[in-house]
């Protein structure tokens, strides 16, 4: 057991060195992400929930999203679950070349995911692989836009369960791995590459048996494809942070 938490500590350490790099470069942001979930349990290991999610952007200032999630899961094996899900998102969409002003954007987002789970000790690790598909209302795609844009997103994750305490801490690193980002050529298939990282740490506390609260810090690193990332209408590549405080609240019945 002791080597188990040697390698536990030290996989954990590795996972998360990248967010000790500098976190406030000019241009990172500061954010607020907050989810309020709902849980129904069945039968079967069938479960259905809905999640409400709000997010702030430009140093708590500003929304930036709305996101609302219907998700149907089954869990037939302790350590393998299952789901699809809808997500619907109220996106304020920055001002552009082609809008001077902000402006709200729809989308619709078709989830389809396989998680695994695996227990040493008092650690939980697991996986979560989710393929997304984003449609973005009104959008035409174009050489500068894919729509709908295709996601493989893979989530590792590492819980520590502390004996007679309702607190659960846990670590994770999350990769996009986009199927379709444009590049400045029209090209359905586009490029396919990393578009973004997330680091997370954060603790959960069990008010009860079914009712949970959660807050975390996420470090984002995102990249877009901009048609004038290098001016006089020169595409590339731009990258963005985030410093996210994460705020939740579960219900479960």
């Amino acid at each position: 057991m002791r080597t188990h938490a040697r390698f536990l500590s030290f996989l954990t350490f590795i996972l998360f060195l990248p967010i000790c790099f500098p976190l406030f470069a000019q241009d990172t942001d500061n954010a607020l992400w907050t989810t309020l979930d709902i849980k129904k349990k069945f039968s079967h290991g069938l479960a259905l929930s809905l999640e409400e999610e709000y997010k702030m952007r430009e140093n708590f200032s500003n929304t930036d999203k709305f996101e609302t999630t219907i998700d149907l899961s089954w869990k037939p094996l302790s350590f393998l679950k299952g789901g699809i899900a809808y997500c619907r998102i109220d996106y304020n969409h920055p001002a552009n070349n082609s809008s001077t002003t902000e402006y709200w954007e729809l989308r619709h987002r078709y989830i389809a995911y396989l998680m695994g789970s695996y227990d040493i000790g008092r650690f939980s690790l697991s996986l979560k692989e989710k393929f997304q598909l984003t449609n973005r209302v009104g959008v035409d795609a174009s050489a500068n836009k894919s729509n709908p844009t295709n996601v493989i997103r893979s989530k590792f994750e590492v819980d520590y369960n502390i004996k007679k305490s309702p607190f659960t801490p846990y670590a994770s690193v999350e990769v996009f791995y986009t199927l379709n980002e444009p590049n400045g050529v029209q090209d359905p298939s586009a490029t396919k590459m990393v578009t973004e990282i997330r680091n997370a740490i954060g603790v959960e506390y069990s008010i009860k048996k079914n009712l949970a609260v959660d807050a975390g810090y996420l470090y984002c690193i995102a990249k877009d494809w901009d048609k004038n990332a290098l001016g006089n209408n020169m595409g590339g590549y731009l990258s963005g942070y985030t410093n996210a405080l994460t705020l939740g609240l579960s219900y479960t019945f």
